[in-house]
């Protein structure tokens, strides 16, 4: 039978075993997956309160007692309160030992976490975005502002030359295929770099080396000059990828 999974603990799951173990040592050691630990501290706490419990329930027995005149019974043993308090002291110390051990594991889980979190596409490690030995500036459409939006007349021819996209409604899209990961988000990067000179931004999908670019004007309500321009450019970027 294999062993479940150790939970993951964050900062925060940490800060909240530390307030239970304050509430009751042991008990935020048990959420935190340390159940030996917990049940030790439990015990210890429980020993100790008990052992206190039945000190004072001994002199309150005395002092009922000399209240009725009966013969008194012999003083509670010292060492009841003496172990109590030591239960308690072991528990509470053993409790604070235990709370800066979760947070440092926290931090380091933290630390590790951070480590495997992709980076930016800006901040990837290797090699540069691959461009094309003309890099490829984004020129906007002669006519008007490229903005208006077009007929559906307009965007048939417009996609005749582009064979490769497919029109759904108000979109344009196509799927790019690379040869690896890395490939892919080289392309991904040039396209970026490409849609900040346009201030024109296409939606992304990335699937490992395959690359989905979905192009509408948001603006205009639907296709425009502008985004039959940025798909021909982004086919020319792909050439080189």
């Amino acid at each position: 039978m294999s062993a479940r999974p150790e939970r993951p603990l964050s900062r925060d799951r940490a800060w909240a075993c530390v307030t239970l173990n304050f509430t009751l040592s042991g008990l935020g050691s048990l959420k935190a997956g340390r159940r030996f630990t917990g049940i030790s501290q439990l015990v210890t706490v429980f020993g100790g309160f008990f052992l206190l419990l039945a000190w004072m329930l001994k002199w309150i027995y005395r002092i009922f007692q000399a209240q009725i005149g009966e013969t008194l019974s012999p003083p509670p043993a010292a060492w009841l309160w003496q172990l109590g308090i030591a239960g308690f002291a072991i528990s509470y110390v053993w409790m604070l030992l235990t709370c800066a051990s979760l947070m440092r594991q926290a931090r380091a889980q933290e630390n590790e976490t951070a480590k495997t979190v992709p980076p930016r596409l800006a901040d990837m490690p290797g090699k540069p975005p691959k461009l094309p030995k003309n890099p490829v500036t984004y020129r906007p459409p002669v006519r008007g502002s490229g903005m208006e939006k077009i007929t559906a007349d307009q965007i048939q021819s417009a996609l005749a030359a582009l064979p490769d996209w497919q029109r759904k409604g108000e979109i344009i899209s196509r799927t790019f295929q690379f040869k690896d990961f890395p490939a892919a988000m080289s392309f991904v990067n040039a396209v970026a770099e490409l849609a900040e000179q346009a201030q024109h931004h296409p939606d992304l999908d990335i699937r490992w080396n395959k690359v989905t670019l979905a192009l509408t004007t948001h603006d205009a309500g639907g296709l425009t000059e502008k985004d039959f321009a940025m798909a021909k450019q982004c086919d020319v970027l792909a050439v080189s990828h």
